[in-house]
């Protein structure tokens, strides 16, 4: 992803199991300009990515964030 004019986003990535009894930071919560890079599912679930913007005064300032998003299944053996 690349955030505009050169601000900063919070960006993370959370991964909750099928049964959502628990949560796993793929990507602990830091602050970016632009990020790119390949994480491991550890299974079924729901994936979560999230941007914040922490700059504002009041509230958060509008930010402009583009990015892509591309998954592939792994066969089990092409994971071991």
């Amino acid at each position: 992803f690349e955030v505009s004019g050169g601000a900063n986003a919070v960006f993370s990535i959370e991964h909750r199991t099928a049964s959502h009894a628990t949560s796993l930071a793929l990507l602990p919560a830091s602050s970016y300009s632009e990020h790119s890079g390949e994480v491991l599912l550890p299974g079924r679930g729901v994936t979560v990515l999230t941007w914040h913007n922490p700059s504002g005064w009041l509230f958060s300032s509008d930010i402009e964030v583009s990015y892509a998003v591309h998954c592939r299944f792994l066969p089990a053996a092409a994971v071991a």
